[in-house]
């Protein structure tokens, strides 16, 4: 057994089809560094399965397919194809020749062939177990393998000698073997387990089984009985029509008798009923003209009001007016003089600011008031102990030779200088403090502009969180999200019926508080579709009908029986009790016959308990819902529990409704912030402005100053050196 041949395409360096022969005996593939020598041991490798990408000497997967040159594009697989020769069926298969092909793709697809036929990597390793060759045998050693192998703990060693006297085979299959058992070990205890319920489940089996034998003796002797007493009733029956046949012809002439005096007072009664008629034609005439009067007199009382109103209105609209305009003329005077004002200030101060800038001995310049400060006070105190320095000095110089030098000196001039600079730091540090004031005023602006910045974001943030939900629910709303697919498909093709009102939970409304008794007060109604007459609830059915969509209730407004019950308004008063459900929903006038015929007979009671009492006192006559949503049936049964969805049906317009006003006021409270931000950020402009003015002020009364202090010095250096 040798290796015959090997073809390679698309492996790392190989872009061509490359084929490799090999004869019996020992071949050497010789080349520079990087001619791809090792990549036909790692091609070896890699066809007999190593996934590991260290041992291939790369990154990642992909990198043993051709990845491109500037010269050639990439490969889109990598394929390797090894020919060995056995002849000496060293391998345990009937071929002379063994083909093993591996294949991959970009895609992340392998493919296995093993003598062109499609194989599992398990079933290469299972071939070549035991014959040396395999991605971890010993007739495969790499670059810096022989250092691995020797310091190698012993029992990876000893996976090489196993592999050499032929064993691994066998210890493959011992661990497999072992596993399986280990399996059949597992399998049998739960075997064992379910064989111990079933004996635990044998005797009470056996009871019911011989309670069952028994049920049915008892059921067979039931029907005997049953027979037996059907017999006797149906005798007593047929003796009860006979006696009933002999009370019928009684009651029939007894009949005929009433029939003759019921045509008597009929006559009677229509001749009063002619009577009453002409009455209450009189009658509603009447109430006709005095309504018609009654409501001119409300209309003329009502306009004369009106006017009365419009005009005290104007009156009070011209007042407020006049001062209104009077108020913004004083104020318009006063921002004018203030503005010319700081107009005249500001370009003063921009000139001095300007030029102390360009005269700053600073590598960067800095034009911040704090620094310019420290600069100019700096240069202030220099200036001032220089003239302190001199004017002490011109003290004992005058003290000294007063007698002959009297008449030389005139120190009224520099006096007279001394003077404009005391009053030039005095504007100095007046200007100072009004800079130190507008930083803190413009500090303030911009703290209050990142205040408003940050409830903008706020109220953005909430706005586009309620607008979501606002169009949840209207996609809700529009798309009837929760109710039957028949009413769905109804809805959606309105426009083919006439007559359609709508369903029972958009035409009725309620307070929050309310709304989950309501919606278990209508149970199954309140997704039933509101028609005007019969005949629009009879489009709809045949609709559904063609369709086969299903079942669907309509509740024709024509035709709806409306049923007084006056134990409801008796059970008001019991303790508890809120209100009949009917006077805790509103609706239009026209639906007032749909109100009645749902919620007219159930009581609403606050909680279960009080519920409870009023049910058993009246019993079964009453149909009770708590706020809670536990439902008391006229039959007997009781219903309660959680609801799954926190939205109900009838109260999806409210929220709709309320969201809206939210979302509004949202948007109103946005657009006020901006307005806000947007005076603030002039006001911060304007005062920032005004800053700059006065920091070139500023810059040019320093350079006054420092030019009259220059001036002074030199002066009275010219006088010391006259005296000297």
């Amino acid at each position: 057994m040798y290796l015959k041949q090997i073809e390679i395409h698309g492996f790392k360096s190989f872009a061509n089809d490359t084929i490799l022969t090999f004869e019996k005996g020992i071949t050497g593939i010789v080349g520079p560094n990087g001619s791809g020598k090792s990549n036909i041991a790692d091609a070896v490798r890699w066809v007999l399965g190593e996934r590991s990408m260290k041992q291939l000497r790369g990154a990642e997967t992909m990198d043993v397919i051709f990845s491109g040159t500037e010269l050639r594009k990439a490969q889109g697989f990598a394929y390797v194809n090894l020919v060995i020769d056995n002849t000496d069926r060293k391998i345990p298969l009937s071929f002379d020749e063994i083909q093993v092909s591996r294949r991959l793709y970009r895609s992340g697809e392998t493919e296995y062939k093993l003598n062109g036929a499609d194989c599992r990597l398990k079933d290469i390793y299972e071939t070549f177990y035991d014959t040396g060759i395999g991605k971890e045998g010993y007739s495969i050693i790499g670059q810096g393998q022989i250092d691995k192998i020797l310091s190698n703990k012993p029992e990876d060693r000893r996976e090489l000698f196993d592999e050499a006297v032929g064993i691994v085979k066998y210890k493959r299959r011992k661990i497999i073997a072992e596993k399986k058992l280990e399996e059949e070990r597992l399998n049998l205890s739960r075997v064992t387990d379910i064989i111990t319920e079933i004996e635990r489940q044998i005797g009470p089996l056996k009871k019911q089984a011989e309670a069952a034998k028994e049920y049915l003796n008892l059921r067979d002797d039931l029907l005997l009985y049953e027979s037996n007493y059907f017999v006797r009733e149906v005798d007593e029956q047929s003796k009860l029509i006979e006696d009933t046949n002999k009370n019928i012809e009684i009651n029939k002439n007894d009949l005929k008798e009433v029939k003759e005096k019921k045509i008597a007072f009929n006559t009677k009664y229509n001749e009063i009923e002619n009577e009453i008629t002409k009455l209450d034609l009189e009658i509603s005439e009447l109430k006709d003209l005095i309504t018609e009067n009654t409501a001119l007199s409300y209309d003329l009382k009502g306009q004369i009001n009106v006017l009365n109103e419009q005009i005290n209105s104007e009156k009070n609209s011209n007042k407020d007016r006049n001062e209104r305009i009077s108020n913004l003329n004083n104020l318009i005077e006063n921002n004018i003089s203030d503005i010319k004002k700081d107009v005249a200030e500001l370009f003063s101060i921009r000139k001095q600011i300007e030029f102390i800038n360009s005269n700053e001995e600073s590598d960067d310049n800095d034009s911040q008031v704090g620094y310019d400060l420290n600069i100019i006070n700096s240069t202030i105190n220099e200036a001032n102990n220089l003239f302190v320095n001199l004017y002490n000095k011109e003290i004992e110089v005058t003290e000294s030779s007063n007698s002959l030098y009297e008449d030389d000196f005139n120190d009224q001039n520099i006096n007279l200088k001394r003077k404009e600079l005391d009053e030039l730091n005095i504007k100095i540090s007046d200007l100072i403090k009004n800079i130190n004031e507008l930083n803190l005023k413009t500090q303030a602006y911009k703290t209050e502009l990142d205040k408003i910045s940050d409830n903008l974001i706020e109220a953005q943030n909430q706005f586009h969180s309620e607008e979501t939900k606002l169009d949840t629910i209207k996609n809700m709303l529009e798309r009837y999200e929760g109710f039957g697919n028949v009413v769905k498909n109804v809805l959606d093709n309105a426009d083919k019926f006439s007559g359609i009102k709508g369903v029972v939970s958009d035409l009725i409304e309620t307070k929050k508080e309310y709304e989950t008794a309501i919606e278990v007060a209508l149970g199954n109604t309140i997704q039933n579709i509101v028609t005007a007459d019969v005949e629009a609830s009879k489009e709809i059915i045949n609709f559904v009908k063609e369709n086969k969509l299903g079942r669907v209730t309509t509740l024709p407004l024509s035709a709806l029986d409306v049923k007084e019950n006056s134990i409801y308004e008796g059970a008001k008063n019991e303790t508890g009790v809120i209100d009949i459900a009917v006077n805790l929903v509103s609706y239009k006038v026209e639906f007032k016959k749909l109100a009645d015929y749902l919620l007219q007979r159930c009581l609403i009671v606050d909680n279960y308990d009080n519920a409870k009492v009023i049910f058993n006192k009246y019993r079964s006559g009453l149909k009770i819902v708590t706020l809670q949503g536990e439902l008391f049936n006229p039959g007997g049964a009781i219903s309660g529990g959680a609801f799954k969805n926190s939205t109900s049906l009838i109260g999806r317009k409210r929220e709709y409704d309320e969201l809206k006003i939210v979302v509004s006021d949202l948007k109103n409270k946005i657009d006020n912030l901006n307005q806000q931000k947007l005076r603030i950020s002039e006001d911060y402009d304007i005062n920032f402005n005004k800053l700059e003015k006065m920091k070139e002020t500023l810059n040019n009364l320093n350079i006054d100053k420092n030019t009259m202090t220059l001036n002074i010095i030199n002066d009275m250096k010219l006088k010391y050196s006259n005296v000297s």
